[in-house]
């Protein structure tokens, strides 16, 4: 079985091949996903995109993006849309994706990793640590600002510490939207 590559690729970057791809893949795993969009509710800063061949075969957003906790602010890389073509599943395309995502945080010297995912098992497998606290976040619908909104989000957030830093305990400003 051949390998897929991996490109990474910044929104600026986009070709139409890229965002006829992502659209597909994005609405082949998540159904609602808002039609004929590669982000909700902001782009994302760039892209991990899984291709085998001429098929984009995984898919993960990341946002760079300060957010406060504990008093303390810090850099953060948030993950959103991470997702397989599901006639890849089980071919730790997605897994992928995660480790060259904490390489690239490494390397920089971002401390965590931050995802909301409605079922955590995935990122709990690999090593992310779910947090239930209150948290502040921009809140958007039908592309229309809501305000600020406080409370625990809605899907479970998990962190993953990339260095030796431990999250620091306290309720957590996104400084922004949701993932």
């Amino acid at each position: 079985m051949k390998a897929e590559a991996i490109e990474l690729v910044t929104e600026i970057q986009m070709t139409p091949r890229h965002r006829s791809a992502i659209v597909s893949l994005l609405h082949q795993s998540f159904p609602d996903y808002p039609d004929h969009q590669i982000f909700y509710p902001q782009p994302p800063h760039f892209r991990l995109l899984a291709w085998r061949e001429d098929s984009l075969v995984g898919h993960l957003a990341a946002i760079l993006r300060s957010v406060m906790t504990g008093g303390k602010s810090m850099t953060i890389l948030g993950i959103a849309d991470l997702c397989t073509d599901p006639a890849y599943t089980g071919q730790r395309i997605a897994s992928r994706l995660l480790n060259r995502i904490e390489e690239l945080a490494l390397r920089q010297g971002i401390p965590f990793l931050m995802a909301m995912a409605a079922n955590p098992e995935f990122y709990l497998h690999h090593k992310f640590l779910p947090i239930e606290v209150r948290c502040t976040w921009l809140a958007f619908m039908n592309g229309r600002s809501l305000g600020l909104f406080q409370r625990t989000p809605p899907s479970g957030l998990v962190v993953k510490p990339v260095g030796d830093m431990a999250w620091p305990p306290g309720d957590i400003d996104l400084l922004g939207p949701l993932f």
